[in-house]
């Protein structure tokens, strides 16, 4: 994931992260930081996927035009459960 500190408005996910001089795609914003526990949203504080992670599906999707190639976005490895703590006592953020 990338972090960001651009502002990103509720429903903006899906948006591209570019960078400024180039226009380069550098990913797609999925989500604000939220502190569960207070109920707040912080919106400066924000998480892409990088463009890494897609660019190989993006490929696929556009050679078989099937939908499901997506689907392994998805999917949560242990680690990623483990730092973001997805799993047994919830984070606060």
């Amino acid at each position: 994931m990338l972090q960001t500190t651009c502002a990103v408005q509720a429903g903006a996910s899906g948006g591209a992260v570019v960078r400024r001089c180039s226009g380069e795609l550098l990913g797609i914003v999925s989500s604000n930081t939220r502190d569960l526990a207070a109920k707040v949203t912080y919106p400066h504080l924000n998480f892409s996927i990088p463009v890494t992670i897609f660019q190989g599906l993006l490929q696929r999707f556009h050679q078989t035009r099937d939908v499901n190639v997506f689907s392994v976005l998805n999917t949560i490895e242990d680690g990623v459960r483990r730092v973001w703590r997805l799993h047994g006592a919830q984070s606060k953020l």
